[in-house]
């Protein structure tokens, strides 16, 4: 989702990919919040996977703008199409 989503904001509102990749974070960061929090109340949680998902999340989201900034748009660009393609293959094949 996260990559349909930088597209849509690429064409629709936010034309910089850096501007539109923080964009998206903040975005999903919200629709993220509340299905959270009512899944760890009433649904089943694997806590023992709470922890490295979210230091691997803190890591990346901490990085991710620098390195983000000091890689040419190009190949920022066809990077993000290669991982979502790999990731639309890989979930073809495995669902």
């Amino acid at each position: 989702s996260g990559i349909l989503m930088i597209a849509v904001l690429l064409l629709t509102t936010e034309p910089v990919l850096h501007r539109a990749n923080s964009l998206k974070n903040v975005l999903l960061v919200a629709a993220d919040v509340l299905p959270a929090v009512l899944f760890a109340l009433v649904g089943t949680v694997v806590w023992s996977a709470v922890w490295p998902l979210s230091i691997g999340a803190l890591i990346g989201g901490l990085i991710g703008p620098t390195v983000a900034r000091r890689v040419p748009h190009r190949v920022l660009r066809v990077s993000i199409a290669f991982c979502g393609l790999v990731l639309a293959v890989w979930l073809l094949f495995t669902l």
